[in-house]
């Protein structure tokens, strides 16, 4: 079921809803590929080779995607 379906019958409150795209936004930053913007203007200012900056830049992504979802799920409990 779409978040909207769920919202709409009422089998989630607005914080959980609010809680699950945190969550999915969380997971989405994981092991990010070469074709984000965002890896281009890392790799060019910071002034990394490809195969470093990608490394690099997948690993950040990583822990950034991760640390998003610790937090998301401790909050959970207390929604």
């Amino acid at each position: 079921m779409s978040p909207a379906v769920l919202l709409g019958i009422g089998a989630v409150g607005m914080a959980l809803l609010a809680l699950v795209s945190l969550a999915m936004g969380a997971g989405a930053l994981g092991l990010s590929h070469v074709n984000d913007a965002g890896y281009w203007m890392f790799a060019k200012l910071v002034g990394l080779e490809v195969g470093s900056a990608l490394r690099t830049w997948t690993t950040l992504t990583t822990v950034m995607g991760v640390t998003g979802f610790a937090l998301t799920a401790a909050v959970w409990p207390f929604v």
